[in-house]
């Protein structure tokens, strides 16, 4: 897979975002980032040591499959490693943490087993890395000695001088880390350098001296007589493949040092996996070689240098100064994996001390001031190192198995959080993140498991035939003694120590976004030229992002017009990455690709030139004509001839809009909907004027238990309640008598202006909190001159609030009849017109029939209406387009807040990325509104709002847990900003407002605080009981500030979530007829259904509440009345 690689940015901005996702990760930096990515790519080839570790075990493996079964099984080897490394990577690029499978275990686990796993997992791999180290010192100590013997016969070696060099090796490789910390990049540089130098000199020469006198082909591709004494060939060969695998151990070292890398979630996963492909293009080719030199292969098992690689080379040079030689420079590179086994072991165990994980932690956690590492963790592992040899002086066969169990420790480090995340599922655990496998994720993960453990067991049997004591396998003895030892320190100490690292997830995925945008700093602009469409589909295909690219360089360029089609391209947004089909099923009111080369409306760049704020990371302020335009990618999609030009309505008959497709299909699921997919409008012809009644009308199901005709008015929008069966038509457009007024003035805008201006004074302020300039459903007149899909828009509501009875429940027919009329017309400007030109026009539109679909129903598709809409605005530009507007910026967020009511309601991701909401943010404090203003609740509380909506959607783990419980405080803590600001005594009505303010935002914070309860902790509750009082209590108090707000001020209408949630909670009759009667009461007034929706849900829960069924909840209800439309339909509060 590919992983993404942000724009350059200066060095000082881009520590400051890895920074931000290191502490939303629970840390601070605690050592510099002294690591580029070609010296960590070094450090972790040097400890690979992949040829090296070949070398080493060259005997071994030649007695268990001769020459072909050493060269083939490590083909199958780094292939397999290459599998469990991919996982790894995935992992890193998601949470970039020293603690690396420690850190992952817990944030993929539940929080029952989060802390075990973690411990487990850092306890397996810490091990495994100071036994790593013990068997790595102790070859270059049996080097060292072996050349001693070889050049000096009479010799003899004692187990104790091996221990004395092990011990002398084992810390000089702790001293490079200690005393030359500020070098170790130039040293892994000058050991990668240094390899690739000494191998081939080594197999040049080898190759050189031993002419002619090499092995046949035959015998070194094909051989594979097996030595071991066991009668199964298959069994050896499995053997050779453990035995390959020593010399890719390690791969886990970039991981470990991601805190002292820029750029950690794109670096590390290439730091992970270049060096197994390195090790293996080295390793293969030198394997071939020894393969081909040797000439006695007994006297290379039975060599009295106690090496065998030391004779082959003396067999192939004939010359003791020149294997003194080749050796020393081996020795050379294996130290190096010495060092860099060190500075990675010494991060784990310092990682993984930050949170207590081990006994005496602050110990070694501590980070020396002078030489900015973990001295401590480094000299522990020296220690203990040193200790281990010891058991060398007893015996060999024991200290060999101690220290060959390194492999089951380490490998089964890496599949642990692997196993979890794949048990648990990847979609709901996973945050975004640069390297994301996709739909190859889970069987990777799966295979990495099912080898690891094969492997694992493998590795335990004995080598040898038949088994005696002196050959016997000793490892599983060894792995189930440690891994003993770690589960007593666990259940007598650490199980009340360790809880696991505390994260802030949703700035995590704060940073985490800007990451993947292109945003080096959180208060910047995306470095370079490249708009958050073009990042977006760079997110998700290597292949898609090459044709973007090129497009846009011959755009630039000029040379060439050439374009692409749209099917080259997947529509997707950076908010999801769930694997969809195309669908040609219609939506209620679609977007398509348009032609986004032409510059911007001069209106808007009028507007965007007076209040441009947004600037690149020079500060100089950028104008929306001067943004780079998206390349052309619907040049070749054929566009049937559509009449645009709409300025002028002459006769109802010169209307040409195109024809409508059929509603969606009722077996159109929304698990079969990506919110961010964007469904194509089919090329269809033009109508005639004999059809043009029956183009703007839809066509129903014949299945349909309402019978739909231009005269039955009364069933436009079914019956009072939607508890009865609705067609999928009703997600479309609404049957009516299709009325067009006879024009008898030159325009449509010239007739209705009366009733426009009545909108633009009242109707226009009803769907908000109060009126402020930039109202985002204010009618402009001179939008509308050519764009008539907006005109009768604006008339839909117009004619909804001025001719709708408050009895009546169904919208006036002349409401429907615009609607319809808006709803083709809408749809035939984005057929042929140029969208990106006039999308925040086309915008407008899209903000009015929103709310004239809240009007007739609260289920509806609002997700797919989300994700047209977030398309649209990408269309424009992205965040660099519409956050040039002041409009736009406000009806983004408005667009935001429906996202976060569905999100809630739905328990599911948003669909808005969540860059949008971050630059809306930014930039309310600088414009003449608030989030209050626009929709009754603070920004102070419309963030955590939309931190539960994402998620509500996530499986329950650590990280949820940990987060919720912040989100949860901060609520908890919050204070009305308002609060003890005097008023103007003689202003009664100030007072008003501002107490009606106060009971307002309460209202909504304890709303969001019995949400929490009953969405996040009641369904993993130990005492439901006490939970249950505890949200009552909270819906009591909640009802008397919603009570406290007067019941004619416009403020309290915003309640509705409020209500809802704070209603199906309620025991009290008393606050159950309040809810009743807000229902009622805001309803008869607007005319909105989601007021009886709510009523009705809460009237549900109460029915089965009091049938004994205390379990029930509004979750329950919704999700039943869900099923029976369709699960692509979803219920909008707001």
């Amino acid at each position: 897979m590919e992983t993404t690689s942000t724009a350059a940015a200066p060095k000082d901005v881009q520590i400051d975002i890895d920074d931000l996702e290191l502490q939303a990760q629970g840390y601070t930096r605690a050592m510099p980032r002294r690591f580029s990515l070609l010296s960590l790519i070094s450090m972790s080839y040097a400890l690979l040591a992949t040829w090296n570790g070949f070398g080493s075990a060259f005997g071994t493996g030649f007695i268990e499959a001769s020459s072909a079964g050493s060269i083939w099984t490590l083909t199958v080897a780094a292939a397999m490693t290459a599998v469990t490394g991919i996982g790894m990577a995935e992992l890193s690029s998601a949470f970039p943490v020293a603690g690396a499978q420690y850190y992952w275990s817990f944030v993929v686990s539940t929080p029952e087993w989060g802390p075990f796993a973690s411990y487990i997992s850092a306890g397996i791999s810490t091990l495994g890395w100071w036994l790593g180290l013990a068997s790595v010192t102790n070859f270059i100590a049996a080097m060292i000695t072996g050349i001693a013997v070889l050049n000096h016969p009479g010799y003899v070696i004692e187990r104790w001088h091996i221990w004395l060099v092990f011990v002398v090796v084992t810390w000089c490789a702790v001293a490079m880390n200690v005393f030359a910390t500020k070098w170790l990049p130039m040293w892994n540089k000058f050991i990668l350098y240094f390899s690739a130098t000494a191998l081939s000199v080594t197999m040049i020469t080898i190759l050189a001296c031993a002419a002619p006198n090499f092995q046949s082909a035959k015998f070194v591709f094909s051989d594979t007589t097996n030595s071991t004494g066991w009668p199964n060939d298959g069994l050896a060969f499995l053997f050779g493949i453990v035995n390959a695998l020593y010399g890719f151990l390690g791969v886990d070292c970039g991981a470990h040092l991601c805190e002292e890398i820029p750029n950690p979630t794109v670096n590390v996963p290439k730091v992970i996996m270049y060096p197994v492909a390195m090790g293996f293009i080295t390793a293969f080719p030198y394997a071939i070689s020894l393969s081909f030199v040797i000439t006695d292969f007994d006297t290379v098992i039975s060599t009295p240098t106690g090496l065998p690689l030391i004779e082959v080379y003396y067999q192939a040079t004939g010359s003791k100064a020149g294997t003194s030689v080749l050796m020393v420079a081996f020795a050379i590179c294996f130290f190096g994996c010495a060092t860099a086994n060190v500075t990675s072991a010494s991060r784990q165990m310092w990682s993984a001390s930050r949170d207590n994980c081990f006994p005496l932690s602050r110990y070694w956690k501590q980070v020396h001031p002078r030489w900015q590492m973990p001295l401590n963790a480094a000299c522990l592992q020296g220690t203990l190192v040193s200790l281990y040899g010891l058991i060398f002086l007893g015996s060999s066969a024991a200290f060999s198995s101690m220290v060959g169990a390194c492999i089951v420790f380490m490998t089964t480090s890496y599949v642990i959080p692997q196993g979890i995340l794949a048990w648990r599922g990847r979609d709901k655990i996973l945050p975004p993140r640069a390297l994301d496998l996709g739909k190859y994720g889970l069987p990777l993960n799966v295979l990495a498991c099912v080898w690891v453990v094969f492997i694992d067991i493998i590795y335990c049997i004995p080598v040898s035939y038949p088994v005696t004591l002196e050959n016997m396998n000793w490892i599983s003895v060894v792995t189930v003694g440690l891994v003993s030892f770690l589960l007593v320190a666990w259940f007598v100490n650490q199980r009340h120590v360790f809880k696991g690292p505390k994260i802030n997830f949703e700035l995590l995925q704060a940073a985490r976004h800007d990451e993947l945008l292109g945003h080096r700093t959180i208060d910047g602009v995306a470095v370079g030229d490249d708009n958050a469409v073009i990042e977006a589909l760079r997110r998700r295909s290597l292949n898609e992002t090459k044709k973007v690219r090129a497009a846009l360089s011959q755009r630039k360029s000029g040379t060439a017009t050439a374009s692409l089609d749209e099917g080259d391209l997947n529509h997707e947004s950076p908010n999801d990455h769930k694997e969809v089909s195309s669908s040609s099923q219609p939506r209620q009111y679609m977007f398509v690709v348009g032609r986004p080369t032409k510059r911007r409306k001069r209106e808007h760049v009028r507007e965007s030139e007076m209040t441009r704020k947004a600037s690149c990371d020079s500060g100089r302020s950028t104008r929306s004509d001067e943004l780079e335009p998206l390349p052309n990618l619907t040049d070749t999609v054929p566009i049937p001839p559509v009449d645009t030009d709409y300025s002028e309505v002459r006769a109802e008959v010169e209307l040409y809009p195109p024809q409508l497709p059929s509603p969606p299909d009722v077996t159109w699921l929304h698990g079969q909907l990506d919110p961010d997919m964007i469904t194509e409008v089919e090329a269809v012809g033009t109508p005639d004027s004999e059809n043009l009644e029956q183009c703007l009308q839809i066509q129903h199901f014949q299945d349909s238990d309402t019978v739909w005709s231009p005269g039955s008015l009364e069933n436009v929008s079914g019956t009072s309640s939607e508890a009865g069966h609705r067609s999928a038509s009703e997600y479309a457009l609404q049957s009516s008598l299709l009325y067009i007024p006879q024009v008898c003035f030159p325009t449509l805008h010239d007739k209705f202006s009366g009733l426009l201006d009545m909108y633009d004074q009242e109707f226009c302020n009803y769907p908000i909190t109060c009126d402020f300039d930039v109202n985002p459903y204010r009618y402009r007149p001179e939008t509308t001159k050519g764009s008539q899909h907006l005109l009768h828009a604006v008339m839909a509501m117009s004619c909804h609030f001025r001719l709708r009875s408050p009895s009546q429940v169904a919208p006036p027919t002349e409401a429907l009849s615009h609607k319809n009329a808006a709803m083709v017309l809408y749809q035939g400007a984005l057929t042929g017109a140029v969208v990106s030109g006039n999308a925040l026009s086309l915008l407008d539109t899209a903000l009015a029939l929103w709310q004239l679909e809240a009007t007739i129903s609260s289920l509806n598709i609002w997700r797919s209406h989300l994700a047209d809409a977030y398309h649209l605005l990408e269309l424009h530009g992205g965040v660099r387009g519409w956050s040039m507007s002041r409009k736009a910026n406000v009806q983004v967020s408005m667009i935001l807040w429906w996202d976060t009511m569905v999100s809630l309601l739905a328990r599911t991701e948003c669909v808005l990325p969540y860059v949008y909401l971050e630059t809306v943010l930014k930039t309310e404090g600088r414009q003449p509104w608030t989030f209050y203003q626009l929709n009754g609740c603070p920004r102070e509380l419309f963030v955590p709002m939309t931190q539960l909506a994402n998620l509500s959607g996530r499986s329950w783990s650590n990280a949820i847990s940990v987060v919720v419980t912040e989100i949860e405080q901060s609520v908890t803590k919050y204070m009305y900003p308002g609060q003890g600001v005097q008023c103007d005594s003689d202003d009664e009505e100030a007072m008003h407002v501002e107490r009606d303010r106060y009971h307002c935002c309460e209202g909504f914070r304890y709303a969001l605080l019995i949400y929490i309860l009953r969405v996040f902790k009641w369904p993993r509750a130990d005492y439901p009981a006490r939970l249950l009082a505890r949200m009552s209590f909270l819906s009591r108090v909640c009802f008397d500030h919603i009570a406290a707000c007067r019941p004619a001020s416009i403020i309290q209408k915003q309640l509705l979530f409020a209500v809802f949630i704070a209603g199906s909670e309620a025991p009290d009759p008393t606050h159950r007829e309040l809810a009743e009667e807000y229902c009622r009461r805001w309803f008869r007034k607007f005319g909105y259904q989601m007021y009886m929706t709510v009523l009705e849900v809460m009237e549900a829960v109460w029915a089965k509440r009091d049938a004994g069924e205390e379990d029930f909840w509004w979750g329950d209800e919704l999700d039943a009345r869900r099923a029976q439309e369709g699960d692509f339909v979803q219920f909008c509060f707001g």
